[in-house]
């Protein structure tokens, strides 16, 4: 445990069992020493966050490393990212890249900035998650080749810095491995081309700087995808097109400056899956609603148009069903009905004058029935019109 440690120990376990001024003293010995070397950086981000003292022994100051010489304690809480933990070759840092993490971000940064002689991106980075990445002005050309090298932690990086390198186009591919960032720098790139994938990505976590484009009429997601002029992120990324009067920001452009035409096939398409659908709901909720009433049109459209069925087909012109213990409409039948039939040449069919004695009685209904063109039901006496009903339709 180093003296820094220690000191901080005592200061907490003693404190209640010695004189404020014998306290005083002991620790006065122990921190005014020219050797006094503090703990690693991000060791003493630990002490900060879960140690707490008095205000009367918080002015010690460091001697080492020399960021920290003659700094006060007490103060490192007010510059918490200057408390770092170097990470050397042996756990990934690239040659000659400054890596370390940084725990009061929570992340990692490996810094390559200017120093990527072979012009590549590392294949390979320390073994920490929340990258922070800087390989600014490193003359990278082709994005596509380097993020197939570096696929193995692309998923990981949170910050991105490709700024002042020299490539021409930002892909698709390339996006894709970029979605989970939260901060990518690529401006002053001769970029000519952009992957329509940027548009699922925050326009505040991408920054293009001001890109002359020769726009075409596939260019004009940009126009919702660019931060608004009342968004703090306004001048991020900022798309000019070429016109014949000079270059024209996209937000302001119409397709008619960019000579596109509006794809009727595309509107009549449209159009026409939107009435299909309309269509759809309206046939929908008419048969659920209306299914008796469609199905008693139906029966009478098919009658109308099926081929007339010859009346020398069937026995019988009407089957007659009615209450046969009713003598009231017994004698209305015999007396009105049968003859005003018979006058119009229709042949009838009554059960309790036309069956044959001896012979069941359903039997002969049922198959009278099918020999009948039309049916004939008198309702009366509704108990004896469910059995008839019931004997006549099996």
């Amino acid at each position: 445990m180093s003296e820094m440690c220690l000191a901080l120990l005592m200061t907490v376990l003693c404190h209640n069992g010695f004189s404020s001024e014998s306290l005083d003293e002991q620790l006065w010995v122990l921190f005014n020493r020219s050797d006094l070397r503090c703990p690693k950086e991000c060791e003493t981000q630990d002490f900060l966050n879960k140690m707490r003292f008095e205000e009367s022994y918080i002015n010690f100051k460091c001697n080492s490393p020399p960021q920290f010489k003659n700094k006060i304690i007490k103060n490192f809480q007010h510059y918490p990212d200057l408390l770092i933990c170097n990470i050397s070759m042996s756990a990934r840092c690239p040659h000659k890249c400054h890596c370390f993490y940084q725990p009061s971000q929570n992340k990692t940064v490996v810094n390559c900035r200017t120093i990527l002689s072979s012009k590549k991106i590392p294949s390979v980075l320390p073994e920490y998650e929340n990258l922070a990445l800087d390989f600014s002005k490193d003359l990278i050309s082709d994005l596509d080749y380097q993020f197939k090298r570096a696929k193995n932690y692309t998923f990981r990086i949170k910050e991105i810095n490709l700024a002042e390198n020299n490539f021409y186009s930002i892909s698709e591919f390339v996006l894709s491995h970029l979605k989970s960032a939260t901060m990518i720098n690529m401006k002053h790139n001769p970029i000519t081309s952009i992957g329509r994938s940027l548009r699922n990505l925050r326009p505040c976590n991408v920054q293009l700087r001001r890109l002359d484009l020769v726009c075409t009429c596939k260019d004009l997601w940009f126009q919702s995808w660019l931060p608004s002029s009342t968004m703090p992120c306004y001048n991020n990324t900022r798309i000019f097109c070429m016109t014949k009067t000079g270059y024209k920001s996209i937000t302001q452009i119409t397709k008619s400056e960019l000579g596109c035409t509006e794809d009727y096939h595309l509107t009549w398409f449209n159009l026409c899956i939107g009435i299909l659908i309309t269509l759809v709901v309206i046939f929908a909720f008419t048969g659920c609603n209306f299914y008796i009433e469609i199905y008693i049109l139906w029966r009478r459209f098919l009658r109308k148009v099926s081929r007339p069925v010859s009346r020398n087909s069937f026995q019988y012109d009407i089957y007659i069903s009615c209450n046969e213990d009713d003598d009231g409409l017994r004698n209305w039948i015999s007396c009105e009905l049968l003859p005003n039939l018979y006058d119009r040449g229709l042949k009838s069919f009554l059960p309790y004058r036309d069956c044959q004695p001896g012979m069941p009685r359903e039997e002969e209904i049922i198959d009278t029935v099918s020999k009948s063109k039309s049916i004939l039901v008198h309702l009366s006496d509704l108990h004896h019109l469910e059995r008839e009903s019931t004997k006549a339709f099996e």
